[in-house]
């Protein structure tokens, strides 16, 4: 092989490995904020909706702190955080930092003017309106949302600024009542959830949203009886899985037989013949890990799980890491954490 071409490989080999470090050092994803990074393990279902929650706590604690550099630390593009800064402080040079083209620097600077006049700047269309968006938000100008032509994210956002669900009603006063309603709930179930108020979720129309907040919230606030008020009407698994889930968090087995078996279950039970799988015995089995309780396990209706149970909860007890590769939702001990088990392939 020719020096030439031997050298030339080299130098590419050495120049793709000096890219890479470049970006590596420079790119690094952001460190979470301490003070926000418990948002991120909340009794939620959507890791989606963790991630949003948690940067939404980064905002408001760059708001706080007036932190440009704590914008960064998002676990997205920090555009909302600049925007939420300069509407925050007036600082119109924090928008220079959102490249153009989206929209979002032109609701940045509608955002720090506050001056519904500036937006006079751009042609009717959506450019004004997305800045008189900016303006309305940043001022919480109720009827300067009305008058851009999609209000329902305007009036959301104004609503959840002010944690005010009067706010979440204005929606009809832009749409007939039976096409607002589905807006109105949807900002309802967002407020409760921010301020976390069960009392929000009974003002929702739609069953399934209802029960979606009083499922979520009992879940937040470690709250079984906001499973007791969710509707009959709605499925019966939904109420399951907030008994099964709140005996998790709360330890508490007496919700396990709250759990509603269906028809099959309940006949093998009464005519005392072998039971299937079902959710009363998996929640009672999370619930006898969780208290190391090899007692809760006689509770359980199948032989077989009663079996793997009472084994599972000794394996607790006696903290043998075989446990930590099979246990159900996370109910092992703290020894299951810097547990090596199962062993890496090599």
């Amino acid at each position: 092989m020719k020096k030439w071409l031997i050298v030339l490989i080299v130098v590419i080999v050495l120049l793709g490995i000096g890219i890479f470090l470049f970006i590596k050092l420079n790119n690094l994803p952001p460190s979470y904020v301490e003070e926000c990074e418990h948002k991120l393990y909340e009794e939620i279902e959507s890791s989606t909706q963790k991630m949003i929650n948690y940067n939404k706590c980064v905002v408001n604690l760059a708001v706080e702190r007036n932190s440009v550099s704590l914008c960064k630390k998002s676990g997205e593009p920090p555009y909302g955080c600049y925007i939420a800064l300069a509407a925050s402080t007036g600082d119109e040079s924090l928008c220079k930092k959102i490249k153009p083209g989206g929209g979002s620097d032109i609701w940045c600077y509608g955002a720090a003017k506050k001056d519904e006049s500036y937006c006079d700047t751009y042609e009717e269309g959506s450019y004004k309106d997305i800045c008189l968006w900016g303006v309305a938000e940043a001022t919480s100008d109720v009827e300067l949302c009305k008058e851009i032509r999609n209000p329902s994210v305007c009036l959301n956002k104004i609503a959840l600024k002010e944690k005010n669900p009067d706010i979440c009603e204005e929606w009809r006063d832009v749409e007939e009542e039976d096409d607002s309603q589905g807006e109105v709930d949807r900002c309802l179930y967002n407020i409760a959830m921010e301020i976390r108020d069960s009392n929000i979720c009974y003002n929702i129309n739609w069953t399934s949203r209802k029960d979606d907040c009083l499922y979520n919230l009992a879940k937040l606030t470690k709250n079984s009886v906001l499973c007791n008020n969710m509707s009959e009407s709605g499925s019966y698994t939904d109420k399951n899985s907030c008994y099964w889930h709140l005996a998790r968090i709360n330890g508490d087995e007496s919700l396990c037989e709250k759990i509603i078996l269906s028809e099959y279950i309940q006949e093998q039970i009464e005519q005392e013949e072998p039971v299937g799988t079902n959710s009363h015995d998996g929640c009672m089995e999370n619930v006898a890990l969780i208290k190391e309780d090899k007692s809760l396990c006689d509770e359980i209706y199948n032989q077989e799980s009663l079996k793997g149970c009472k084994e599972d909860v000794q394996k607790v007890i006696d903290k043998d890491e075989s446990v930590c590769y099979n246990l159900m939702w996370n109910v092992a001990k703290d020894f299951c954490e810097d547990s090596d088990y199962p062993p890496q392939v090599q």
